[in-house]
């Protein structure tokens, strides 16, 4: 039997993630008071860090004044929802985070209807850069991709029986859930004709 865990992160590395705080004072040092506003939003959880980090040395890169302002989405659609009306009303230029697809998908539509650009660093659902607008932009890969990986991986291995996937029930670990299984499905229809047609000469 293979088993596959589908999920944001591996549990030994989300213990470890949540015992170290999020260093959002590291915005708040880097923040230019009275210069253009740019929005970050994540969570407490892993990976924050990494986007603070990210955002900071960006920031320091370009060498461009910037007021970045902090809020905390909870990896949940409607605290989204109000960080991404709140960064709307305080007139960020843009804004860079929501690392869930929990909290990026609904925050993505009024980022879109306010014309207000959002870079999406981790977000991996497809619908993400599906909803027609100008100014979501994604700088990762996309779940589709992804399971086309580990179809691609399980039909590689020698010996495979049975499949088990065990998904996070989550938009991102049921959607790539599914998109596992439609992936494994056509390798599965692809291989049943291929036998046929050997069968048939």
């Amino acid at each position: 039997m293979i088993g596959i865990g589908l999920g944001p992160e591996k549990v030994a590395n989300m213990t470890e993630c949540q015992h170290r705080p999020v260093r959002v004072d590291l915005l708040k040092k880097t923040a230019k008071r009275g210069a253009p506003k740019l929005g970050v939003t994540a969570n407490t959880a892993a990976h924050t860090n990494e986007l603070i980090a990210g955002v900071v040395l960006a920031a320091e890169d370009v060498a461009v004044p910037v007021d970045m302002v902090w809020r905390d989405d909870h990896r949940d659609a409607e605290t989204a929802q109000r960080a991404a009306q709140s960064f709307v009303q305080e007139r960020v230029v843009a804004v860079v985070g929501h690392l869930s697809a929990s909290a990026a998908l609904p925050a993505s539509k009024i980022y879109a209807g306010a014309g207000v650009p959002f870079l999406a660093p981790g977000t991996t659902h497809p619908a993400i850069t599906e909803l027609g607008s100008d100014c979501v932009f994604r700088v990762c890969g996309r779940d589709d991709e992804e399971a086309q990986l580990i179809a691609d991986l399980i039909e590689r291995l020698p010996q495979r029986k049975l499949i088990g996937i065990i998904e996070q029930d989550i938009p991102y670990g049921r959607k790539l859930a599914d998109l596992v299984r439609a992936a494994l499905a056509v390798f599965t229809l692809w291989a049943m004709s291929r036998f046929a047609a050997a069968i048939m000469g």
